[in-house]
């Protein structure tokens, strides 16, 4: 049996074109699979040697052993991406459970938002019983004037006017200051009156007497 590395150094390559075959545009469109497994296969072009120089028991020989090496690197590389396929299967899953909850909560915080709104709605749409609002007819502004002489040093007669506006039409509310007002009016009236009359009655006597 002749070893492969036996063979002289001298080795001839020659390279054969490749044709766009509908087989071949598949291998070259991108697999979802290898891009989730992170493998890229690039196309490369098929090569071989020129074994002219070789007997065909050797030739034999060295097919018999690359045959050996392929099988053992397609069964490596399929184990290889066995395990890789367990590993993203296990991500997978995880992350769709971890989706799966959070898509839980929001459906339970978008249900809990959707009850708000209606209510909110409802109240917008209907008027509420418990809350009544109540608006008073404008009721016309009544002045009325008060007159009132102050008997001062002056002598003159002030008038003033009182704002009166309350809850009942009929009912006259007049301020304090005014009320206060009056009240010293009419004691300093009422001073001033006695003070007269008793001047008077001092000068009529005299008066008679002269008459007399």
């Amino acid at each position: 049996m002749t070893n492969i590395s036996n063979v002289g150094p001298s080795k001839h390559f020659v390279y054969l074109p490749t044709i766009a075959t509908p087989n071949t545009k598949r291998a070259l469109s991108a697999d979802p699979v290898d891009i989730l497994l992170g493998e890229h296969s690039q196309p490369h072009q098929r090569k071989r040697e020129c074994l002219d120089h070789l007997t065909h028991e050797q030739k034999l020989n060295r097919r018999k052993m690359k045959n050996r090496i392929a099988a053992q690197t397609a069964r490596d590389r399929k184990k290889f991406r066995s395990q890789r396929l367990e590993d993203v299967v296990r991500e997978l899953l995880e992350q769709n459970e971890s989706l799966k909850q959070e898509n839980e909560l929001l459906r339970i915080a978008n249900d809990d938002l959707s009850k708000q709104n209606r209510s909110l709605m409802a109240r917008i749409s209907s008027p509420t019983d418990d809350v009544t609002c109540r608006i008073e007819s404008e009721q016309p502004v009544i002045y009325e004037e008060v007159p009132y002489e102050m008997l001062e040093n002056s002598g003159k007669a002030v008038e003033s006017a009182a704002f009166i506006s309350g809850p009942l039409p009929r009912v006259q509310v007049i301020p304090l200051y005014l009320l206060l007002h009056l009240a010293v009016s009419v004691l300093s009236a009422v001073c001033s009156s006695q003070t007269n009359s008793r001047k008077y009655s001092a000068i009529s006597p005299m008066r008679y007497e002269r008459m007399g």
